[in-house]
């Protein structure tokens, strides 16, 4: 014979499930909104072009979005294309052929020549537009171009221009 206290664990029973079953729904809710925020966005390498431009898997040319690296195919002086070339070699240190990559804030055709922009974040945690800044081979992107050759010229005037390859 069932006694009232028996209807009652059940009833207990039946409420911590739907409590927890509407817990889940809330959080992975929550877990999926975040990550559509993040858009990260997961690619191979196959070719970096130079310090803030590659080719990957997902058939874009992306131009990593925080950060503007010097010129090396049409640099306007040699010291500009000497930094530029420090900066591709850094680059493809970071983003080596066939290396996974995690693109964030991926942007389609967003730049003035039509590249896909995105932060890009090596396996390891690594932002590659953070890195090349904080090694000097960047500057952070305020919308244009930095004048590369104005601030090189003006270092070296004051003797102040540092060899990168040697302080490397």
């Amino acid at each position: 014979m069932k006694t009232k206290g028996d209807h009652a664990g059940f009833i207990w029973f039946v409420l911590a499930i739907a409590t927890a079953t509407s817990l889940w729904i809330l959080f992975r809710g929550l877990i999926l909104e975040a990550q559509e925020k993040e858009q990260v966005t997961p690619a191979y390498v196959i070719q970096v072009v130079d310090g803030d431009t590659a080719w990957l898997s997902i058939v874009i040319k992306v131009r990593i979005s925080n950060i503007d690296t010097p010129e090396t195919l049409r640099p306007k002086c040699s010291e500009e294309k000497a930094l530029g070339a420090e900066a591709t070699a850094m680059a493809r240190q970071l983003m080596p052929k066939g290396s996974p990559v995690f693109l964030k804030d991926l942007k389609r055709g967003a730049d003035y020549y039509k590249r896909d922009l995105a932060r890009v974040v090596t396996p390891d945690g690594h932002d590659v537009g953070e890195v090349l800044i904080a090694h000097g081979l960047a500057k952070p992107w305020k919308g244009k171009r930095h004048k590369w050759c104005e601030e090189l010229q003006k270092k070296e005037e004051k003797g102040e221009a540092k060899a990168h390859a040697a302080a490397d």
